[in-house]
Order: structure tokens, then C-alpha cells, then sequence
């Protein structure tokens, strides 16, 4: 591959993939219009999100050792994507 074919071939990707999500955005908004249940529906799982949430919440609260074992794993996964990705890169350096 040439140097910048991958960052040139990134945008291309970037440019397909914001048409396609505006053309199933707009799709959807009709699809929506046109069957109100899926409005009814989609209102329904928004309140029920927002209760788990809430209840997330009232256990983060409670017990604060719980955001930091998620905040590790966060940590845990970055850490695993870095080093993988450093291997990649020098594997296609050397």
C-alpha cells in the first residue's frame, strides 16, 4: 500500500458511511410517520432506559466500588487496543 492510501481510503470510507447513515435516517423518519406504534414504542423503551438508569444511578451511589471496577475494565480494554494496535503498526513498519 502507498504511503496515505490508507488515510486518503479512511476518508472515502468516512464520506459512504455519513450518506448511508443520512439515507437511513431519512428512511426512518418516514418508515416512523408512517406507523405511529413504532413512536408509541420507541417512547416506551425510552422510559424504561431511563428507569434502568435511574437505578444504575441509585447503585453507583450506594456502592461507589462499582464505578471504579467498570472504570477498570475501561482502562483494561484501552490498555489492550494500545498495545495490539502499537504491535500492528510495527509489524507494518518492520
Amino acid at each position: 500500500m502507498k504511503p496515505g492510501g490508507g488515510f486518503a481510503g479512511g476518508i472515502l470510507l468516512l464520506w459512504v458511511a455519513w450518506k448511508l447513515w443520512r439515507e437511513v435516517e431519512d428512511e426512518r423518519r418516514r418508515r416512523a410517520l408512517e406507523h405511529v406504534w413504532v413512536l408509541v414504542v420507541g417512547l416506551l423503551l425510552s422510559v424504561a432506559f431511563m428507569g434502568a438508569a435511574a437505578a444504575i444511578a441509585t447503585l453507583l451511589n450506594r456502592y461507589p466500588w462499582i464505578a471504579y471496577v467498570g472504570t477498570a475494565i475501561i482502562a483494561y480494554v484501552a490498555l489492550i487496543m494500545i498495545w495490539d494496535g502499537s504491535i500492528q503498526i510495527l509489524d507494518a513498519v518492520s
